[in-house]
């Protein structure tokens, strides 16, 4: 079966974020990779993808880049049905200035979010305007995504998850924070607070997030620490805490651990 145009547009994004450099001709790439596409579909599908990212860059908490990106991502956020197709490439384009490659390269799901952004916009802005101008805004702005990308990018591309679209992946990291079943590590934490903060044992954030249990101070900004399993199973202490008074629950307990062990 022919794959329809929206799931054409989904696909060109995911395969032109999964490359680690982005072929320099920007706009050229973009081109060809919706060539003899409806440019409707294909703006449809490429404005989901800049919200996405924009709702989840949003809860990202990085310092300096909200503060000095506040103004260009209300025009891309806020303002995205009155700004122009150049002021929006302009904005996207001030976003990732004030990211800056230091900022993205030790935090893989912002360098995610600015690369989606990009192409995201990249794509929208040829599918609905196709003058020189915005050709060449576009060649700017995948440029300046292109430069955020290192030997690591893989680290941010992982974020994404298999058999979702980018914008499904996005969307679905923004709801796992929203719901504290995840968080990303920033400059001067540690797991113990973290696991402190959260109601957590050391231990029980180790065995959710084992790559850490050999030495979990080698914990990096950026890095993403898993909080709840992914049935939601709340953490020992909570189950504690709420069967204090419950004989029979702690002696179910103590058979389940008994099995494990």
């Amino acid at each position: 079966m022919n794959k329809s145009d929206i799931e054409f547009a989904h696909d060109a994004i995911q395969a032109i974020l999964n490359t680690d450099k982005t072929i320099v001709g920007t706009a050229t790439v973009v081109k060809d990779a919706t060539n003899g596409k409806n440019a409707e579909d294909i703006a449809i599908v490429a404005a989901n993808t800049v919200h996405s990212a924009a709702e989840l860059f949003s809860k990202l908490s990085v310092i300096g880049v909200v503060v000095n990106g506040t103004e260009a991502f209300n025009t891309i956020y806020n303002n995205w049905n009155t700004s122009s197709t150049l002021e929006k490439a302009g904005s996207v384009l001030s976003l990732l200035t004030a990211i800056g490659t230091t900022v993205a390269k030790i935090h893989p799901a912002t360098a995610l979010v600015a690369n989606a952004l990009s192409v995201g916009l990249s794509m929208y802005a040829l599918a609905t305007d196709d003058s020189p101008e915005t050709e060449q805004a576009v060649n700017d702005l995948l440029t300046a995504a292109n430069n955020l990308k290192d030997d690591n990018w893989s680290d941010a591309t992982s974020l994404l998850q298999e058999g979702k679209t980018v914008a499904d992946s996005l969307i679905s990291l923004s709801n796992q924070i929203n719901d504290g079943s995840i968080q990303f590590v920033k400059d001067g934490d540690t797991l113990s607070q973290i696991a402190q903060d959260n109601s957590l044992s050391l231990n029980e954030l180790l065995a959710l997030n084992p790559q850490y249990k050999a030495n979990p101070d080698d914990v990096k900004a950026g890095a993403l620490l898993i909080l709840k399993d992914n049935a939601g199973t709340q953490s020992l202490s909570d189950y504690l805490k709420e069967h204090t008074d419950d004989p029979q629950a702690f002696s179910a307990l103590i058979d389940s651990l008994k099995t494990e062990l």
